[in-house]
């Protein structure tokens, strides 16, 4: 995976009642490189924060569309959408390179993340 090199943008995630749940953080990060159409190469990175303890989930590679902002909502949706992802959302080669601890946390908190980026955001 290209190095993130700047961060753009992030978003607190508060899904749960306080001490019933982590809070998350994505962040979007700009890799200065680009796709074969033109658009910058992103990363959206996630952590959970529980007890006092920061914990880097997981990175997720992605890129906007033609014409797209990189630092706008819809890419702030697309990178909570990303990250949120759990099995049975998609197929599993999508997972081939999470770690178990990566794969038990979108399991247990992808759908609570998902819904605070459809609240938050919208739908797509």
């Amino acid at each position: 995976m290209t190095e993130p090199k700047e961060r753009i943008r992030y978003a607190v995630l508060l899904p749960y009642i306080k001490g019933k749940g982590p809070t998350m953080r994505v962040e979007i990060w700009d890799t200065h490189t680009r796709d074969n159409r033109g658009c910058t190469n992103l990363v959206a990175r996630l952590y959970a924060f529980e007890g006092g303890k920061r914990t880097h989930v997981l990175d997720m590679r992605f890129a906007m569309g033609m014409g797209q902002s990189d630092d706008g909502d819809d890419a702030m949706r697309a990178a909570i959408t990303a990250v949120a992802m759990k099995p049975g959302d998609t197929d599993a080669e999508f997972f081939a390179e999470y770690t178990p601890e990566a794969l038990a946390f979108v399991t247990d908190h992808g759908e609570s993340m998902a819904m605070v980026a459809y609240d938050r955001y919208g739908a797509d």
